[in-house]
Order: structure tokens, then sequence, then C-alpha cells
């Protein structure tokens, strides 16, 4: 009864040591979660101020003025972290990545358009937590400014203040006080900006092919340059037909962007499976819908159609099975000219009624297992009378 009573006594202080262990480590991970201050953070947006963005959820703007007009604008920031933060704010033209992309420029790059139209009322704001600040700014649209749609925006970045410089008590001292990372958080808002008049509608593809990545993903290349002055966001409807003209596979892809004076080269993911070894025909029809089109402009009435014949090649089959090939090859060769060697090195004898391979090695002065090998001789390794076989030269 005393030793299970002592054991059932041991087992309850351990129960009791390991409840107090996890009390003492929750206790510890809840203090670190409500004061730890590197887990407090700022979390900003931007906005539209016009018409509502009390009530709405935009992010971009859309205006349409005549050259040497101005508009006036807030963009609208709001800090729902738990921390204070500096924003910087500024306006930048926008480009077309190389795939047809919507990509805003970044504030030390050149601009020409938006970018340098736009004057804001501040460039560097402190924003509470909970708080909303609104940002007035003015676009200044030039006299001579030729008719068509002009693309920038306007960005916000805040996080950690800029490193690089150290500290003036660290004078003399090497690495003393200065950071070696800093991450900030850059958001845009667009601003699509149309100029009324003669819409100049100059879009052509000029290269429309097949070709595999070095995973081996099939893909389509489009080649998109756009000479007018008008911004589309085309769409491919690819259809694909084996050798026969049937239809083996078809799908509708995006184009991303084309912006006015750009050149893009969007890229398509073919997806389906296709079969090891086989000849097909894609067919690209590329129509041309307008971004924010000016009211009661129609659609681009134009589709362009490219064509393009290709085979599915498996080339790494192909590639290992040349390797083997070659190998096999070199093998054949190397055992050929080792025959040719022996052949060479060899001479014809006339088996005798008394021969065997043992006493004939013997007499001959040469290993039986030449003999044997030489000509493909099997265990028992007997010999015929009046055959004739080959016999390694004795090496004098």
């Amino acid at each position: 009864m005393k030793i299970l009573f002592s054991k059932q006594k041991m087992k309850n202080r351990k129960m009791f040591g390991l409840k107090t262990l996890l009390l003492i480590l929750s206790s510890a991970i809840c203090w670190f979660l409500a004061y730890s201050p590197a887990l407090a953070a700022a979390e900003v947006t931007l906005t539209v101020k016009n018409p509502d963005p009390y009530t709405g959820n935009q992010s971009w703007f859309v205006f349409n003025k005549n050259p040497g007009e101005s508009i006036e604008d807030i963009a609208t920031i709001k800090n729902f972290g738990d921390e204070a933060a500096t924003v910087q704010i500024y306006p930048v033209d926008a480009t077309t990545s190389q795939s047809g992309s919507f990509i805003l420029k970044f504030e030390h790059e050149d601009q020409d358009g938006i970018g340098e139209w736009t004057t804001m009322s501040s460039t560097s704001i402190q924003v509470k937590p909970g708080e909303r600040i609104d940002v007035p700014f003015i676009i200044n649209v030039p006299k001579e400014l030729s008719p068509g749609q002009y693309i920038g925006g306007i960005v916000i970045e805040y996080g950690p203040k800029k490193t690089g410089e150290p500290e003036a008590s660290c004078a003399g001292q090497t690495n003393c006080g200065q950071s070696t990372v800093s991450v900030k958080t850059r958001i845009g808002s667009r601003i699509y900006l149309s100029i009324p008049g003669k819409a100049k509608e100059d879009i052509q593809i000029n290269d429309f092919r097949y070709f595999t990545s070095l995973s081996g993903q099939p893909r389509f290349k489009f080649t998109i340059e756009n000479n007018g002055n008008v911004t589309y966001q085309p769409q491919a409807e690819i259809t694909i037909r084996d050798g026969s003209g049937k239809i083996y596979d078809s799908f509708i892809h995006s184009l991303g962007n084309s912006m006015p004076g750009t050149t893009v080269e969007p890229i398509v993911n073919w997806e389906k499976t296709r079969p090891l070894l086989a000849d097909f025909t894609a067919t690209a029809k590329v129509t041309f819908p307008k971004r924010f089109a000016v009211a009661g402009e129609a659609l681009h009435g134009t589709a362009i159609t490219k064509t393009v014949n290709f085979w599915i090649v498996p080339w790494s089959h192909i590639f290992i099975f040349t390797v083997f090939a070659v190998f096999a090859a070199m093998l054949c060769f190397l055992h050929t000219m080792r025959v040719r060697k022996a052949l060479a090195n060899s001479e014809s004898y006339q088996v005798g009624a008394e021969d065997d391979l043992m006493s004939l090695a013997k007499k001959l002065k040469v290993s039986w297992k030449s003999i044997a090998r030489l000509n493909k001789l099997k265990a028992p390794y007997s010999l015929r009378k009046g055959t004739k076989i080959l016999i390694p030269k004795h090496k004098k």
C-alpha cells in the first residue's frame, strides 16, 4: 500500500510540475504578444477620394480633359494598423513590361507624362493609427498634348527610414549605427487620362510563334506593336488543330496591356497534355478591346488572325536515345577492334586426335584460357579432331 501511495504521489507531483511549466510558457507568450513593440505595424492604403471613398473601393482615377486644362482631385491615405507611419507620396508615369503587364515607374526614373504634369500638395505625411488624410493634387495638362490615352499613377511608400549614413556619434567607427536591410511597402493608384480627338488606331501583330521553355513547357509568343494613341487589352482565342485538321484544343487568354508607343511580347502557356510526336497548326484570333474608352466609342472592330505550324518533338527522349546509341556504337567499335587485334596476333591450328585444351596449351606454351576465350569455347572445353582453331602467338 505504501509503495502504491508513493507512486501515485510522484505522479501527482510530475503532473503539477508540467501544468506549472505550461502556465509559465503561456504567460510569457501572452506578455510578448501584448507588449513587444516589434509586432506593432502600420497598414496603409491609398484610395480615390472622388466620388465617394467612404462607401466605394476604387483604386484608380479616370479623367477626360482637353489640352491646357487642369485636373484637381484628392488621394486618400488611411492607416489601418496600430503604429504610426511616415508616408512618401509622389506621381509617376506608367509603362508596360515585356509581357504586357502594367507597371508604375519609380520616383528616380525619368518622367515625361503624368508623373511630370502632376503636383502633390504634400510629399511626406505622418499618418497615425486609424487616421485618414486627404492629399489634394493637380494635373496640368499640356496645351500642345495630342489626342489619345495617357497613363500614370500616384504611389505611396512607407516603412523603415532610409539607411546608409552612420550616426554622428559613430564617427570613425566601422558599421556603427548603420543598418544593412531596409524593407519598404509600395502601393500605387493608377491614373487614366483621355484627351478627346481623332483616335489613331494603329495596332499590329509582328510575330506569332510556338516554342518550348527550358522546363519543357509548350508556349505561344506574340509580338504586338501599338503605334496609335489608344490603349488596348488584347485577347487571343487560340485554336489548335492536329495533322488531320481536327480541333485538338481551344482556349481564350488575355495578352495584358498594349499602351501607345509600346511593343510587348506576351507569352501564353499551352496546358493540355500532348502526344510525344505530332504535328499541329495553331490559329490565334486576337481582338483589341479598348481600356477605358471614351463614352460613345465602339470597341476596336478589327480582329487580327495569325497561324503557326509546329511539331511536338520529344527532344528529351531523342537526346537520351542518341546518347544510348552513341554509347552502344562505341562499345561495338571497341569490341571489333579487340577482335581484329586478337586475329592479328593469332595463327590457325588443326586439332589432332591426341589434343585436348590443357595439353595443347602446354605444348604451344600459351594460356588455355586465352585459347578458350579466342575461340569462344565453353565448358567442358572439348576439342574435335580435324577442326581448326586459333592459337595466340607465343611471345618470345
